[in-house]
C-alpha cells in the first residue's frame, strides 16, 4: 500500500473505499485511532506536519499527546 494514502475498509468510513489523506485533519478536529481493525482511542488533533507524514493528536481519555507517523499502520477516521 502507498505511503501517500491508506485506503479505509471500515464499514463506517464515507464512502467505503475512500483515500483518507492526513492532510485532510486540522488541529481541532476530533478523531477516532484504530489499528488492525481494533478501535485504540478518541482523539483530537494537535498538529501536524504539511504533507500529512507526521501527526499529533491529544488523547481525549489521558490528556496525552501521541506521535503518529504515516508508516505505523494506524487509521485514523473523523468522529
Amino acid at each position: 500500500m502507498s505511503r501517500q494514502s491508506q485506503i479505509v475498509s471500515d464499514v463506517r468510513a464515507r464512502p467505503p473505499g475512500m483515500y483518507r489523506q492526513w492532510s485532510f485533519f486540522k488541529p481541532g478536529d476530533r478523531v477516532e485511532i484504530w489499528a488492525e481493525n481494533l478501535f485504540l482511542f478518541s482523539a483530537r488533533v494537535d498538529d501536524r506536519t504539511d504533507d500529512g507524514e507526521v501527526l499529533w493528536v491529544i488523547e481525549e481519555r489521558t490528556g496525552m499527546r501521541r506521535l503518529f507517523l504515516r508508516s505505523d499502520g494506524v487509521t485514523l477516521y473523523p468522529a
